[in-house]
């Protein structure tokens, strides 16, 4: 999928001249990324290699033997070969004052470098620069965008703020289908308190069908986490399932391990993809996160009436296709 379009899907089509002007005026370059085509996006530096992977490495090692002037070194020469992650690490050596006298102005340098190059933890901070104000200016509409690049790239707890942004509507329009998809990818990689937000919304039926059972067990990972939030609800879910269901979430979330999943194969964008084709009166069985004969089915239907190929598989056309299709039904 090329980030143009990934970008599209991120955001929801939803708030994007608004993001577009924002990051205009930041002089970042991004709003290349909120085209309709599917153009690759241009290279923020040169790539990673061999050689900047082996001095990163390096300069790791130097670091764990106490030799800071010589991980400096390696992490400067790294970072200006367009390692990524040495970008980071040096934004946060000069931040800190690891190794080297505190200096924010090169901090800042260099977590925009790292951010260029794509680095998820970069994008993250930056993200969140933006959104509470603090040494930036708040601007809900770049920090949504930031946060999407990073969510983009597998970031939970940018996934986590994405959702946030989209379930208040927060520098993006306001959409709780899209709210669920960000908070789903979260919880699934271990976010506590995306796992509370969806076990919620999951229970009540708010933006997509009713399933107190499963929520109630995301309720209880982010309730044995510490969230806070999670006990209320978790505690007023109990006195209304059966037992037989409350012992089948309390085994499902026994035998719940974190995992990444693929970006559009996750159960969080199957359910997504399920709740849109419902609205749009296909019917694609159980909203349950899994693609089967009946949802595939659906989205072969659906292709087909919009003069695609129908595949009956989830892919960056789809999702494209069924949020241009919910949002005129929309309006």
């Amino acid at each position: 999928m090329g980030f143009a379009l990934a970008m599209v899907l991120a955001l929801g089509l939803a708030g994007c001249a608004q993001v577009e002007k924002a990051v205009v005026e930041a002089d970042r370059g991004l709003q290349e990324f909120f085209g309709t085509d599917d153009a690759a996006s241009p290279s923020p530096g040169p790539p990673d290699s061999k050689d900047s992977d082996r001095r990163y490495r390096e300069a790791l090692a130097a670091a764990k033997a106490g030799n800071d002037g010589e991980a400096l070194r390696k992490l400067r020469a790294a970072a200006d070969a367009g390692h990524a992650a040495a970008a980071f690490e040096l934004a946060l050596a000069y931040s800190q004052g690891l190794g080297v006298q505190p200096d924010m102005r090169q901090a800042d340098f260099w977590m925009d470098r790292a951010a260029e190059l794509r680095e998820p933890w970069a994008l993250y901070l930056i993200g969140a620069s933006y959104d509470i104000g603090g040494k930036k200016q708040r601007i809900p509409e770049l920090a949504a965008s930031y946060y999407a690049e990073a969510a983009l790239l597998g970031h939970a707890v940018a996934q986590y703020q994405l959702a946030e942004a989209f379930a208040k509507g927060d520098g993006v329009e306001k959409n709780l289908s899209l709210a669920l998809r960000w908070y789903g990818k979260a919880a699934h990689q271990g976010d506590a308190r995306a796992q509370s937000s969806y076990g919620a919304l999951m229970a009540s039926g708010r933006g997509q069908p009713k399933d107190p059972q499963g929520g109630y067990g995301w309720l209880i990972l982010a309730d044995r986490a510490g969230v806070a939030e999670a006990a209320a609800p978790r505690q007023a879910l109990a006195g209304k399932l059966s037992e037989a269901d409350r012992k089948a979430a309390a085994a499902w979330a026994a035998a719940f391990r974190p995992g990444g999943g693929d970006e559009l194969r996750d159960p969080s964008t199957a359910r997504f993809v399920q709740i849109l084709l419902l609205r749009l009166s296909y019917q694609p069985g159980p909203v349950d996160g899994i693609v089967g004969r009946q949802t595939a089915k659906a989205i072969g239907a659906f292709e087909a009436d919009r003069g695609r190929r129908s595949t009956g598989r989830l892919s960056p056309q789809l999702l494209h296709d069924l949020l241009i299709a919910s949002r005129r039904q929309a309006d």
